[in-house]
């Protein structure tokens, strides 16, 4: 019965969590079930891996938390203005906010650009509200809905079209690192006009190419958090900051967000790895239009390629467990015209923009000071 918080079909559960997978070992499998493939498995079962049960939060929260909805972003106006001022919309990823880009922000605005800091859905500061009971996981296309009407309320306050390309709109800078890559590879799919360049910063729309130990390592440490997401509660809050901590986030650090509020990475945090897997299960069962690494191809769009068709700087550090991206993601970032190039930060690890802030931020400034003299590239959206 689903009828009852902390219930599905008679196995325990966490309240306010339905579906969440069980695997069994194939000795207790029927014969049957042993031939069903296990990606297949999983996607079905992903698919229903979390339905909220509870009914805490009133319905006038509800409807204000659907999306598409506008984020509480941190704007932060240029100290002086330039001829050459862009504006740079900063999308973080796990387990951070908008507070990690302090270092980049200070610089950019000195350098005469308008700095909008956008938290991903559930992170602060918009985890008060969106971690209520009653609301659900986000996925990566509302993501993108709710950072393209903050953005549009932020530039473009008359409104404007949601679904399509404004021939007004402010074109922006994205400057994303981690998840809020995927995300801004996204946005940009969806509204290129929208999009001047982007920035991204150790994670490509493209793992093709990683060695056996790199995708272990990937797998092994997103199932973690996925499972942590699944448990929920204090048991989820501790594994999903026991690996943080092992990872040095910087948010767990003195002056880090968490480290300021208890210590503790809240489980809901992980949406993203569980929207990822979603995805790239789904679409391998379906065969509908993905390239295998849980990416939409693009249909229209020169060589359904994975690069942003725009200037595009990558930025990755070189001494980490594993790449977040393949030999061809770095090659075709190069081949991808005038104002794209890679960045390799040596001795540098996941969160180089904090630990290597000085290196960032000389490069990413004199890199829009060249996006600056370049035109809008002109594209209609492909989706």
């Amino acid at each position: 019965r689903h009828d009852r918080p902390g219930r599905t079909g008679g196995t325990w559960m966490p309240a306010g969590v339905l579906c969440a997978p069980v695997f069994h070992a194939p000795v207790f499998q029927s014969p049957a079930r042993r031939r069903i493939p296990w990606a297949r498995r999983v996607a079905s079962v992903s698919t229903r891996f979390f339905r909220v049960v509870s009914r805490a939060a009133p319905e006038k929260t509800m409807k204000d938390l659907s999306p598409p909805r506008v984020l509480p972003a941190v704007v932060t106006e240029p100290t002086s203005h330039s001829p050459k001022g862009l504006t740079c919309v900063l999308i973080h990823g796990w387990p951070d906010s908008p507070l990690m880009w302090s270092s980049q922000v200070t610089a950019l605005t000195n350098a005469g650009h308008r700095c909008i800091a956008v938290p991903l859905p559930c992170y602060h500061p918009d985890d008060a509200a969106a971690n209520l009971p009653g609301v659900t996981l986000p996925t990566f296309d509302t993501a993108v809905d709710d950072v393209l009407v903050t953005i549009k309320s932020l530039t473009n306050p008359g409104g404007g079209s949601l679904t399509n390309d404004d021939e007004d709109d402010e074109p922006v800078v994205l400057v994303c690192h981690d998840w809020g890559c995927i995300v801004g590879y996204r946005l940009q799919g969806k509204r290129p006009r929208l999009v001047r360049a982007v920035c991204a910063m150790d994670v490509g729309n493209d793992v093709d190419g990683l060695t056996a130990k790199e995708t272990a390592f990937i797998a092994a440490y997103q199932g973690w958090l996925i499972a942590a997401l699944a448990i929920g509660g204090n048991v989820g809050d501790w594994m999903t900051t026991s690996f943080a901590r092992m990872s040095n986030a910087p948010s767990l650090q003195p002056g880090g967000l968490d480290f300021g509020r208890g210590g503790i990475v809240p489980h809901r945090r992980n949406w993203p790895y569980l929207a990822f897997w979603r995805e790239r299960l789904g679409r391998r069962v379906r065969g509908d239009g993905g390239d295998g690494n849980g990416n939409r191809v693009i249909r229209g769009v020169k060589g359904n390629r994975r690069v942003p068709h725009c200037p595009v700087l990558y930025m990755y550090g070189a001494d980490k467990p594993s790449r977040f991206h393949g030999d061809g993601w770095l090659a075709g970032v190069r081949a991808n015209g005038v104002g794209s190039l890679v960045v390799r930060v040596e001795n540098a690890g996941h969160w180089f923009p904090v630990t290597h802030a000085d290196v960032v931020n000389e490069r990413l400034t004199r890199w829009l000071d060249l996006i600056g003299d370049l035109p809008r590239t002109n594209i209609r959206s492909a989706l």
